[in-house]
């Protein structure tokens, strides 16, 4: 397929050796050139032997990065800074692919120049690849707007961004406090709203693996509410269409808070 658009994968690694080859299985199937941006983040079990051994198709380049152990949002900065392509795709170790998941979305791009995101639905995964659930994130930037407003809009291991645009923000950047970043994607969307139009597409091209270990569970779950709390005011202050809207999900994180305050739980 030939496009204006090239795409670099970036998927950090920590310790992914469970699952990483059916990550690199997935994007081998893509129907489309890409590159693939690799970070072994201190990894000390068997991930960078998964990586080197796995025979990529010539459709395929890789880099791969290997060092010590600097955390998630510093490898996804490493491995964004470091890649070629004007599209970024994002995928976790422990997620994969559907073959045509960059394919459909490369061609939400070229239907409109104004695109800046895009994203899709997921299938919800166990530890056994078995399907427990989907998603049903909204689909139109109307409707992503008003999302935001409450909570993120993608799935992670779903979008494709422009690098362009990602280097007119801070990219993953929201400061060094580690109850920080697992809201890090939900804040660079919200950036990335600003500068042109989001999607998620309608099928359910990604299938996301929810584990007990992920960050988003291990968190403490007041200073989740309270991090939310944070970001949505500031959605809240920059698009003012869904005012009512927004103080209603404002008031329901309070009134968690609260809880969480006075009982633990």
């Amino acid at each position: 397929m030939k496009n204006k658009y090239s795409i670099s994968v970036i998927l950090p690694c920590y310790n992914g050796e469970s699952f990483l080859k059916e990550c690199l299985s997935s994007i081998n199937r893509q129907l489309c050139n890409l590159e693939l941006v690799f970070v072994n983040d201190g990894s000390t079990d068997n991930s960078l032997n998964i990586f080197n051994d796995f025979l990529f198709n010539d459709k395929v380049t890789t880099v791969c990065i290997n060092r010590k152990n600097r955390g998630f949002l510093y490898s996804l900065h490493e491995g964004i800074n470091l890649s070629t392509g004007n599209l970024i795709a994002r995928i976790d170790a422990d997620d994969y692919w559907s073959d045509n998941h960059i394919i459909n979305i490369i061609e939400k791009f070229e239907s409109d120049q104004n695109f800046v995101l895009v994203g899709s639905q997921c299938e919800f995964i166990d530890s056994n690849s078995k399907i427990t659930g989907k998603s049903r994130l909204p689909i139109n930037h109307k409707d992503i707007i008003k999302y935001l407003h409450k909570d993120s809009p993608f799935i992670h291991s779903s979008v494709v961004f422009k690098k362009n645009a990602y280097n007119s923000t801070k990219g993953y950047n929201i400061g060094h406090i580690e109850s920080l970043q697992h809201i890090a994607d939900y804040n660079l969307w919200f950036e990335l709203s600003k500068l042109g139009k989001c999607e998620n597409i309608h099928s359910a091209s990604v299938y996301y693996r929810l584990l007990n270990n992920s960050m988003s569970r291990s968190i403490n779950k007041k200073n989740n509410y309270l991090i939310r709390y944070q970001l949505m005011s500031k959605v809240n202050r920059y698009y003012k269409k869904h005012i009512l809207y927004s103080m209603f999900e404002i008031l329901k994180v309070k009134i968690r808070i609260l809880q969480y305050t006075l009982y633990g739980h």
